[in-house]
């Protein structure tokens, strides 16, 4: 099924109030922004949640988020790496569309979509996908990857481009042009990043991948033509994508992230996240939930 584009987070939007409300599990949400934000996403129709957690701290931030949760199904369990574990494989069981994260650390999450990805034979490496609209230019990119690994080598960062591609896919864009963030113009020597660009390149056409594929600054994007603007940036290491991908605060760019595992995806929120961002992140997830189901990609 061929998908429409999409090109804005207002789109996006849209079209999650459209085809939810979609199943979502939602993992320790014991904090009251979280629980809020779960209560304003019930509401507007976007998601039927399910909450795993433990009970009392679960019920209390209810109570201060003004939410009866009485009617939503729930699951009591006590021990965070076994809600996170129950959330996830009701993911790969089909049990739900999408997975979130509430007050918990993000390590229990990774641990458990690998345990996930593992179980179900497709232990792949997993990645922090962010979608940035650019405000001032009507442009929406993806960063790969702000969030999990580390100091990709050049085969993690051929992994790493596929896996974003597949992901711009989902948004019906079948034509992506990727920017490997470098500074080797700017300093008298190459650095891996730049070096790493041409292999890339050619094992991404070796799979049969049309696509360009440069190295550059973030500027690069600023001063391009418009149908020249990557729509991929690639990160040399975690710290630049991490600092990057923050830089919503300061630039008029909006920002949401998603893990995508083989199944659907899985939501990493920050907990010092507002509950309208984190509301924004649900719209995501569901939009891309559905789109996932009607046009999946083995490369996610």
């Amino acid at each position: 099924m061929e998908l429409l584009p999409l090109n804005s987070v207002a789109e996006v939007d849209a079209e999650a109030l459209g085809v939810g409300p979609v199943r979502a599990v939602f993992l320790a949400p014991e904090d009251p922004s979280f629980m809020l934000a779960i209560k304003l996403s019930y509401e507007k129709g976007l998601v039927s949640p399910i909450l795993i957690g433990r009970k009392q701290q679960m019920l209390e931030a209810a109570v201060k988020a003004g939410f009866d949760i009485s009617r939503q199904k729930q699951v009591h369990l006590d021990d965070l790496q076994v809600i996170a574990n129950h959330g996830l494989n009701m993911l790969f069981n089909g049990e739900v569309d999408l997975v979130s994260k509430g007050q918990m650390s993000t390590n229990f999450v990774y641990r458990a979509v690998i345990q996930s990805e593992k179980k179900n034979g497709t232990q792949r490496l997993i990645a922090v996908t962010s979608f940035w609209e650019i405000v001032p230019l009507k442009h929406f990119v993806i960063l790969t990857d702000p969030g999990v690994n580390i100091e990709p080598d050049v085969q993690a960062k051929i992994e790493l481009v596929k896996k974003a591609i597949a992901y711009l896919g989902l948004f019906g864009h079948r034509e992506p042009r990727v920017l490997a963030l470098s500074a080797s113009r700017e300093i008298d020597r190459d650095l891996r990043s730049h070096l790493d660009v041409k292999q890339i390149r050619e094992a991404l056409a070796a799979d049969g991948y049309n696509c360009s594929v440069e190295s550059g600054g973030l500027i690069d994007i600023f001063e391009t033509a418009a149908d020249k603007r990557a729509n991929i940036l690639l990160m040399p290491h975690l710290v630049t994508g991490n600092s990057l991908v923050k830089m919503d605060f300061c630039l008029e760019v909006k920002r949401r992230g998603i893990v995508m595992t083989t199944r659907g995806p899985v939501l990493v929120p920050s907990r010092a996240d507002s509950s309208s961002h984190l509301v924004d992140e649900i719209s995501l997830a569901v939009a891309v939930a559905t789109r996932f189901k009607e046009g999946f990609d083995e490369n996610l």
